[in-house]
């Protein structure tokens, strides 16, 4: 078996207290069985208080937002006093994500850590695989032939997919483009099912902003940052502004476009090989534009409101997609549904909220 790592997974490391949006705070851990039943049987004071704390084998959080087991240092008591192998699987885990298919097991990392998006962002070169090969015992799935040559279509489709996002000869938008076109393409080839026809309606980019909005808000536990990221997005875009606001910051970010290309390619590794089993290969390149048009809203929208865009800003706005999105899996499932029903999300509509960036020149072209 194949262990696939992208190239900066092993630049990972928990900066715990140092962190400014600790994953301690603000977010209720289920536990895995394991982990409840080791904490109920903890002799002792430390014993005490995690059952004192616990309810519905989840540590309930204080009033504070706070994990009851996180310290006035932002130090977990159970890492402290218990060792790091008494750590739940979420809390171990974190902010790792891992997938299994026939040969291969891929591990990724998720951008709602700051220290993760830090990581990516800062890099200038492109993102690859890094592959290691892993002990028999770990192949513990009995996958048929049938399995393994889906697995090795979708591979061989996502291989190019990437290529596509990082070829730095032509703008970004253009290859978000032709990555999407191509995605519907592969869902027909290897799935054989065949989106409906579909063409771009007269509503203007603005307009299918402001409808991709209200797909949002009807997802689950949408926080304060959100709030005051929508807040921002309302009051920076017009019908008259929307445009060529987004062309003035891409301006202004100049070579940093190159960050667009890791967040799409970010998604793409974290979602294609679900098509693996859930046979929607298409859902995930539409969730990988969205998220894409999105942060390139937000982006703007805080270039707009503090007259610059930092590099810190580029690791939160990317942050806060992916903890408010990604993070519940209802909430990427609701989002899956809507590409299928909200005509706002087919790809003759993507395609023109993609390319509404460009130059008049360009559009001519």
């Amino acid at each position: 078996m194949i262990l696939r790592l992208p190239s900066y997974y092993k630049e990972f490391h928990c900066i715990a207290s140092e962190c400014s949006d600790s994953c301690c705070i603000g977010w209720e851990i289920d536990l895995d069985d394991d982990s409840a039943a080791y904490y109920e049987s903890v002799e002792g004071p430390m014993g005490d208080f995690m059952r004192k704390h616990m309810k519905d084998q989840k540590f309930t959080l204080r009033e504070n937002g706070w994990c009851p087991m996180l310290n006035e240092h932002k130090l977990c008591r159970i890492y402290i006093e218990l060792g790091e192998e008494a750590l739940s699987e979420v809390c171990t885990e974190y902010p790792r994500f891992v997938i299994d298919y026939p040969g291969v097991r891929e591990r990724v990392l998720c951008l709602s850590c700051e220290e993760v998006g830090r990581i990516v962002f800062r890099k200038t070169e492109k993102m690859h695989w890094e592959e290691k090969t892993l002990p028999d015992e770990y192949e513990d799935t009995e996958w048929t032939d049938e399995e393994w040559e889906l697995a090795g279509k979708l591979i061989a489709a996502r291989d190019h997919a990437v290529e596509l996002l990082q070829d730095r000869e032509r703008a970004i938008e253009d290859r978000a483009a032709d990555y999407l076109a191509y995605i519907a393409k592969m869902q027909q080839e290897i799935f054989h099912t065949v989106p409906k026809e579909e063409t771009a309606s007269e509503k203007t980019p603005y307009q299918c902003f402001k409808e991709r909005l209200l797909c949002y808000e009807e997802l689950e536990g949408l926080g304060q940052e959100w709030e005051q990221a929508k807040k921002q997005l309302e009051q920076v875009y017009s019908e008259e502004q929307y445009e060529t606001r987004l062309q003035e910051f891409l301006e202004a970010l100049g070579e940093r476009k190159y960050e667009y290309e890791h967040l799409l390619v970010y998604f793409t590794y974290r979602y294609f090989m679900r098509a693996f089993y859930d046979e929607n290969l298409l859902a995930k390149a539409q969730f990988a534009v969205t998220g894409f048009l999105l942060v390139r809203e937000m982006d703007a929208a805080r270039f707009f409101t503090n007259g610059a865009f930092t590099e810190a800003d580029r690791v939160d706005t990317a942050r806060i997609y992916a903890k408010e999105v990604e993070h519940s899996e209802e909430n990427v499932e609701l989002l899956e549904d809507d590409f299928l029903f909200e005509d706002v999300f087919t790809v003759p509509e993507l395609m023109k909220q993609i390319l509404c960036t460009r130059s008049a020149d360009q559009k001519m072209m």
